[in-house]
């Protein structure tokens, strides 16, 4: 309704309502609550009517008194505009400045702006000119709930600080009697991203941190050393007073085993991390050389497919170059002893949540189902960046080692004052005597995945380390070909936790 003043009601034979208020006529379907309205423009004698003043005569033609004169007619008889109308583009403004085209704004369907554009307006109207003040406008943009939002009359959407990607807008109108156009204005917007977004900005990030991380491990090999060789040189010059320095040589003696202990494990490290820059990290790094080869030497012989297959292969390469660089220093990080250990009390479910929407894309490669039961305000009391690293590192291995369309489920179970968190697959298990193999720095055990991804094994080794460093266990339960379940056990409360 226009207005809440209603002067007179009437029913007409086929049992709509008319209504005269102080803003024209309206009709009232009571089935289907559709209300349509006619004032002045439309041939009414005035928008204001009497009360009371109304009358229908045995035709059907209804009258309405008002304060110009009479109005009558035979609802039958009036005239409907059923024409659906087009929509088109009429204006494209950024930050308030118009946009200028080198071709028709009605030939316009892809739109592209740079992150740093705030304001983006954009005008359209609809080609119906009858009583085209009453058209109206609705749209919908991907990315929000799928539902058509109303503009009324307004002829301009305006967006504010839209982030970088791609967006579908469609725009519909409808005439003066409310007929709705079936077929959109769809119009294309890429917003692009700034560099420090882009793949090859990450391809230098990464080439950073394989630098820092070389340099870390080479500055502790030569520390180590350094001290053996000290070590060795003090017991060369006091071997001579080993009868009467017998207590203080067996003490150094049991110190120089615990150095060389320590140099065996950290010659162990060296060796497990170098296979890894020399085999695994090379992987990515070939992936990227070759393709960012061929689209130098052969880019105009290529259509826009293929340079997309290629760009994608190399953001694929960049991101698991990334994955792994990220291990590497975070392992590193835990040898050197330079991780912050900050429990706290930390919820659960929240964790889970932000590793399933990380991986949900790696899984929805595989058309893999992630389902957790993990319910809302679990209470664990760990450090919450060391369980956010093992979590993703669990569920990556379970969706790699699942095959397409299996299903890899998050869980978890109170007992006393532990939880134990449980990632289970459907995949293609691990044999006893493998799972003898995992967790053991010394040990090479590596697989491909289902869909031939690569592994180093480093991510199990992280994950056994930063559990037990919150005061926790992990264990394996799998059998080949019936997947498989890690299991990790952690204190459910800040009053339960012991160091």
């Amino acid at each position: 309704m226009p207005n809440n003043v209603i002067y007179a009601i009437i029913p007409d034979q086929t049992g709509n309502m008319w209504i005269s208020t102080n803003k024209g006529i309206c009709r009232l379907n009571p089935t289907t609550k559709e209300i349509k309205c006619w004032d002045v423009a439309d041939g009414l004698q005035g928008n204001e009517f009497n009360t009371s003043s109304y009358f229908k005569d045995a035709q059907g033609t209804i009258f309405f008194g008002g304060i110009y004169g009479i109005t009558f007619f035979s609802p039958e008889n009036l005239f409907y505009n059923f024409y659906k109308p087009d929509v088109i583009l009429s204006s494209v403004k950024t930050d308030n400045e118009e946009v200028a085209f080198d071709k028709p704004l009605y030939m316009i369907r892809d739109l592209n702006f740079s992150y740093k554009t705030q304001i983006i307006t954009i005008g359209f109207s609809a080609l119906s000119y009858y009583q085209s003040y009453k058209n109206e406008y609705a749209y919908k943009i991907s990315g929000g709930n799928n539902k058509w939002i109303p503009l009324g009359t307004c002829r301009e959407i305006t967006f504010n600080g839209l982030k970088e990607g791609n967006y579908t807008l469609q725009i519909i109108a409808s005439n003066n009697d409310g007929e709705w156009s079936t077929k959109p204005l769809i119009l294309h917007i890429t917003i692009s991203p700034p560099y420090w977004k882009t793949w090859w900005f990450y391809l230098l990030l990464t080439f950073i941190a394989a630098t820092i991380v070389l340099v870390i491990f080479r500055y502790r090999i030569i520390t180590i050393k350094r001290l053996n060789k000290l070590l060795s040189k003090q017991i060369a010059e006091r071997t001579e007073e080993i009868v009467k320095q017998k207590e203080k040589i067996e003490l150094q003696n049991k110190n120089l085993a615990i150095t060389n202990e320590e140099l065996h494990k950290a010659n162990i490290s060296k060796d497990k991390f170098f296979s890894i820059i020399a085999h695994d990290l090379k992987s990515p790094f070939n992936s990227i050389l070759g393709f960012s080869e061929l689209l130098s030497d052969e880019f105009d012989n290529f259509d826009m497919e293929e340079k997309k297959s290629f760009a994608h292969n190399i953001y694929e390469a960049s991101l698991a170059a990334v994955k792994l660089l990220e291990n590497l220093l975070e392992w590193a990080r835990m040898q050197t002893g330079k991780i912050e250990f900050n429990p706290k009390n930390v919820d659960l479910s929240n964790i889970v949540v932000e590793t399933l929407s990380l991986l949900h894309s790696f899984a929805h490669s595989k058309n893999i189902k992630l389902n957790s039961s993990i319910k809302f305000n679990t209470i664990i009391f760990a450090d919450e960046n060391m369980i956010k690293t093992v979590m993703r590192n669990l569920v990556s291995n379970a969706i790699k080692f699942t095959p397409v369309g299996g299903e890899v489920k998050i869980e978890s179970v109170i007992k006393e004052n532990t939880i134990e968190i449980s990632v289970k697959d459907n995949g293609i298990g691990i044999s006893q005597e493998d799972i003898k193999l995992l967790f053991q720095i010394d040990k090479s055990f590596k697989r491909m995945g289902t869909n031939n991804e690569t592994g180093t094994g480093l991510g199990l080794i992280l994950c056994k380390e930063f559990i037990e460093r919150n005061g926790g266990s992990i264990r394996i339960e799998s059998s080949p070909g019936l997947g498989s379940i890690f299991t990790f056990k952690l204190t459910n409360g800040l009053e339960n936790y012991s160091r």
